[in-house]
């Protein structure tokens, strides 16, 4: 119990060594310790769920890192597969990488699919958008359009678990847990199921993207970094 002095003035401040500080208002003493508001609505989803896209951004799938660079060698003939989480339904408009090393590769196809689920865990499905061919045969960052003619804007997403789709026509190394397009992380933890400690792939001829993932192989190595960029 603190001892509080007598016959205080209004506005006066008691500060007791070891305690708060506390202020006269005429009727008691109040304390003075500094409340923080309460989180606004929104800024409490976005504790929850991570934060919010903005638009002409490109967003990685949160399951590869940014503080370190490795790559991957892409081989001809064989669909790799990242993984990639959604939060808020948006428009994404760009899809890309970045190659480290072209080697004998002259084009990609990159495109998006949905997720099936077995036992638990999800695994690429149903192709959403296959953004057609693009050359790799320089270094550097690749991108493609993403753009639905029905609708005049790129894809429209959901919330929820898709993956990332990259084929190439020969050998091609690019960046795995990199950022290299100036990428923002979107906040998440990894997702319900979600084999991540492997890289997925399957046998598959250079041309247009299957419209559904086949039988897949597991492999070494570290997901290709592929990213969405939000529509501005």
């Amino acid at each position: 119990m603190f001892n509080f002095p007598d016959l205080p003035a209004i506005g006066d401040v008691y500060a007791p060594s070891g305690g708060p500080v506390w202020q006269w208002d005429g009727d008691s003493w109040l304390s003075m310790i500094a409340m923080p508001e309460p989180p606004a609505p929104e800024e409490i989803i976005a504790l929850q769920f991570g934060v919010g896209y903005s638009s002409g951004i490109f967003y990685d799938g949160a399951y590869t890192l940014l503080n370190s660079i490795e790559t991957q060698l892409i081989i001809a003939d064989k669909l790799y597969f990242t993984p990639f989480r959604v939060r808020d339904k948006q428009y994404f408009n760009k899809i890309g990488f970045n190659v480290s090393l072209p080697s004998t590769a002259t084009n990609a196809r990159i495109g998006i699919y949905d997720i099936i689920t077995e036992t638990s865990l999800q695994y690429p499905g149903k192709l959403i958008y296959d953004a057609g061919l693009i050359d790799v045969t320089s270094s550097g960052i690749k991108e493609a359009e993403i753009f639905d003619p029905m609708t005049g804007h790129g894809a429209e997403l959901v919330p929820g678990e898709y993956w990332l789709a990259i084929l190439v026509d020969g050998e091609c190394t690019i960046y795995g847990n990199v950022s290299p397009q100036g990428m923002t992380k979107f906040g998440s933890t990894l997702g319900p199921g979600m084999p991540i400690d492997v890289l997925f792939s399957q046998e598959y001829v250079f041309g247009a993207l299957p419209q559904q993932a086949g039988l897949l192989s597991r492999e070494g190595g570290v997901f290709p970094n592929m990213s969405l960029r939000m529509e501005a």
